[in-house]
């Protein structure tokens, strides 16, 4: 169940035009907030590194515009006490 769950949201996520790339990070960085469970929190940041990874020239020009906001919260996952969510791999897919 867990599987077919993150390969739907890698699915949707990827799928995501560039109109679309700012509320979906505006969402995806008000539950990494409001998250308490570190399970949640690894699937939001997850979900930003899919957003980002392999996109064009005018989707990263729309998520370097919201680095302001992103970098803040990534920085805090990475202190997070729990390895999987600080783990570094996972929050350098973002930088």
């Amino acid at each position: 169940m867990r599987t077919a769950a993150s390969a739907a949201i890698k699915a949707i996520i990827s799928l995501t035009p560039v109109e679309a790339i700012e509320p979906v990070m505006q969402v995806l960085s008000t539950n990494l907030k409001a998250c308490s469970k570190w399970m949640g929190k690894v699937g939001c940041l997850k979900a930003m590194s899919i957003l980002v990874e392999g996109k064009g020239e005018e989707e990263k020009e729309e998520i370097a515009q919201m680095l302001g906001i992103l970098l803040p919260l990534v920085e805090g996952a990475m202190h997070d006490t729990k390895k999987e969510v600080r783990n570094p791999t996972l929050c350098a897919q973002l930088n």
